[in-house]
């Protein structure tokens, strides 16, 4: 039996910011990959609370932004990305933390 069967993929814990509209917002979400944590972060956000903010498409128009943004690491610091996407002609910006390795 190869070794590899019984290794489990681990999902790293992820923390995403989102600074829109002078206001700051949490999410997090466990993902394999850095690529697809901020989807998960946003897929996994609990907006009921603010939903006079961002409704379920708001929510679904920054899911579709983000298949084309990429995050780039910022200079100095570990394991912190930024990326943005614009939502109702704003800017929000993204910062990506990764919280907890392999959990």
């Amino acid at each position: 039996m190869s070794k590899n069967k019984n290794k489990t993929i681990r999902k790293n814990l992820y923390t995403l910011f989102i600074d829109y509209d002078g206001a700051t917002f949490i999410a997090q979400a466990k993902s394999k990959s850095l690529a697809k944590a901020p989807s998960k972060c946003i897929e996994k956000w609990n907006t009921e609370d603010i939903s006079s903010i961002f409704s379920d498409t708001d929510k679904l128009e920054i899911l579709a932004q983000l298949e084309n943004e990429m995050f780039v690491e910022i200079n100095g610091l570990s394991n912190i990305w930024c990326g943005s996407v614009l939502l109702n002609n704003k800017l929000m910006l993204l910062n990506l933390v990764l919280t907890k390795n392999g959990t």
